[in-house]
């Protein structure tokens, strides 16, 4: 609660010296952003839209690409994401949005390909900072577990378990991976 507190009054100053700057773009960029945390995605859509024409930021594309995920708009999400990449490729926020949108294309009963596409993605988030979980735990539950590829599978999902030791679920996850791969008495462990 004391966060929100904080981020709401974050905000309200932000707002507030924005008024006095007279700095159209980020004024429209942090009300997008405010609407896109509280979930009012036409809302954040418009706001981010008109920063967009004043001023072209690899972030804005981004959030863009995400709101529109949200909105299960496929092709204008894979757009923006694109779009914030050409900017700037180590975006990881539009990765990870590329990354979802591959992983819903295949999901969705759409060819392979997307599913290499979307290993690629967040094999090169990785690359650009292997500090962060998700990427390992994606490739481990959502992309190497249904190919039956295990030993990849565990490769990352040891590292997602070191990376967030508190979260259960790495640990059933390798369980499993070690089960499908013939190793009992690892799954055991």
């Amino acid at each position: 609660m004391r966060k929100l507190f904080i981020s709401f009054l974050l905000i309200i100053f932000s707002f507030s010296l924005l008024a006095e700057t007279k700095d159209p773009p980020f004024y429209h960029y942090l009300k997008g952003l405010f609407y896109f945390y509280e979930s009012e995605f036409s809302l954040s859509e418009i706001e981010l839209l008109k920063a967009l024409e004043e001023k072209r930021n690899s972030y804005l594309f981004a959030y863009l690409a995400e709101i529109y995920l949200h909105k299960f708009e496929w092709e204008k999400a894979e757009k923006m994401a694109e779009s914030a990449l050409k900017i700037n490729p180590s975006n990881i926020n539009a990765l990870l949005t590329l990354g979802n949108i591959y992983l819903a294309h295949k999901r969705g009963g759409r060819d392979g390909r997307y599913l290499e596409k979307a290993e690629e993605i967040y094999k090169k988030i990785i690359s650009i900072d292997p500090t962060l979980p998700e990427p390992y735990y994606i490739l481990g539950k959502w992309i190497y577990l249904p190919l039956s590829k295990w030993e990849e599978a565990e490769e990352v999902l040891k590292k997602y378990a070191e990376l967030f030791p508190y979260k259960d679920e790495a640990y059933l996850l390798l369980g499993e991976v070690a089960t499908k791969a013939g190793n009992y008495n690892e799954a055991e462990l």
